[in-house]
């Protein structure tokens, strides 16, 4: 929810006033834009679909806030839009592949996608892979084939290994900005 309100203030700094037309789908805001559950077809209610979204919800606006878990519970209202960029900001939420938050990010009908994170790797290379798989689908193969080709030989720890980090590397470097501590907040002290 403060990430809601991190991105209004990044707009704010830098975008001129009422240069676009934000929509936050959360809370107050998200209440008036749901279909009444009696306005819902029985069919929808006995498969436990309940949750939807009034047509043009989106109305004029240029940027749609919301969070993970109203993504997840409105996946099919957010789905039958036209996005033009989806930016996943703390995208660890969404390296779980089967996860329901990670289904309906990548649902998404959207021409240009961007995670951020912190943690692309917290687990185990499943996270990295699924990652990758939102932003670029298919570049890193199916996961079947990503864990046959990266995830278990770099996890045995083989004379194999440090062919298949270089290569992984190799294929997701042009993809990635990572920015360090050092380099972006000097004011912060060393770890030790």
């Amino acid at each position: 929810l403060s990430l809601l309100e991190n991105w209004k203030g990044e707009v704010k700094n830098f975008f001129q006033p009422n240069t676009l037309k934000i929509l936050t789908a959360y809370g107050d805001d998200l209440a008036r834009l749901r279909v009444p559950r009696a306005a819902i077809q029985q069919n929808l209610l006995a498969q436990g679909l309940n949750r939807f979204l009034k047509p043009n919800w989106c109305g004029d606006a240029d940027v749609v806030l919301t969070t993970y878990e109203t993504l997840r519970d409105l996946q099919f209202s957010f789905a039958r839009e036209n996005w033009s960029l989806m930016i996943c900001d703390e995208a660890q939420k969404i390296k779980t592949p089967g996860a329901e938050m990670t289904k309906a990010a990548k649902k998404q009908k959207v021409q240009f996608r961007i995670a951020c994170t912190g943690t692309p790797v917290e687990n185990s290379l499943t996270d990295l892979w699924s990652l990758f798989d939102f932003v670029q689908p298919g570049m890193l193969g199916a996961l079947n084939e990503f864990s046959r080709n990266f995830k278990r030989p770099i996890e045995a720890k083989t004379d194999e290994e440090k062919s298949k980090i270089e290569q992984l590397r190799a294929l997701i470097e042009p993809q990635i900005l990572r920015r360090m501590k050092k380099d972006v907040a000097k004011e912060l002290k060393s770890k030790i």
